[in-house]
């Protein structure tokens, strides 16, 4: 991701030595055109509180969340995560609730 984000940026340096300017708006709007399927909620997200995002606040939120994706796909691969899913997923049903 931070690759992709750096490929962004020089990018973006290209368009403003030629344009001299380049909206924040456009810029947050193709970078996350980029993210992929992984970022879906953060795109639905972004996309719902609107504003201006400067490129680097962007780059901080979608590195940051590109860390909980990285995290949660190393849980899932994780034998023990299952086992502890299992378990919690067959104690729950066995529990009633009582009203």
């Amino acid at each position: 991701m931070e690759a992709y984000l750096c490929a962004i940026k020089v990018i973006a340096n290209s368009v403003i030595a030629i344009n001299n300017t380049l909206p924040n708006e456009e810029l947050a709007q193709f970078t996350l055109l980029g993210v992929g399927c992984d970022y879906e909620s953060l795109v639905t997200t972004a996309a719902y509180l609107g504003g201006d995002f400067t490129f680097d606040d962007l780059s901080d939120k979608i590195l940051s969340y590109a860390q909980c994706v990285q995290h949660l796909k190393g849980q899932s691969n994780n034998p023990m995560t299952h086992q502890a899913l299992a378990t919690t997923t067959n104690s729950s049903s066995n529990s009633s609730y009582n009203n």
